[in-house]
């Protein structure tokens, strides 16, 4: 029902998932992208406000992917929204320069003790069956790895 509830949101939001909204401006002007983002927030405010809903402006965060000086200012009811050089959304966390680390070390950190576990019931081939170290490790690390099935055999 929420779903079919935010459909009609305003077009400058997009991507949308549930819940989770986003408005992505493009440009070489630091201006002009803080100019969009602050439009698509009012337009957003204002579909919120007609559907009796309200903005959670805490967790509203602004990120300029590949510049690391300038800032954008963008506001929720005259209330500056944080400008964060990371956040994770829905699932992966990025960063403004794109490159990929704090996933990187987020999967392998997630993915580290249920490694521990079945190396420990392998046992150096003393333990469990190699195939059912196998099974496990697909069932219990690999998911938590990031790694899809198709990436590894």
């Amino acid at each position: 029902m929420f779903i079919a509830h935010v459909h009609d949101v305003p077009r400058i939001i997009s991507p949308k998932f549930a819940d989770d909204m986003v408005a992505i401006a493009v440009g070489r002007d630091v201006g002009q992208i803080e100019e969009y983002l602050q439009n698509a927030t009012d337009q957003l405010m204002q579909w919120a406000e007609k559907e009796g809903m309200e903005l959670n402006a805490p967790k509203t965060k602004v990120m300029l992917f590949g510049d690391t000086v300038n800032k954008v200012s963008v506001k929720i009811n005259d209330k500056v929204l944080d400008c964060v050089t990371s956040f994770k959304y829905l699932g992966v966390f990025l960063d403004t320069q794109m490159d990929f680390c704090l996933q990187v070390d987020y999967a392998a950190l997630k993915a580290k003790r249920p490694m521990a576990k079945v190396g420990i019931l392998i046992n150096e081939r003393k333990g469990i069956p190699i195939h059912i170290g196998t099974d496990l490790y697909k069932a219990l690390v690999r998911p938590t790895s990031g790694i899809c099935g198709s990436c590894v055999g």
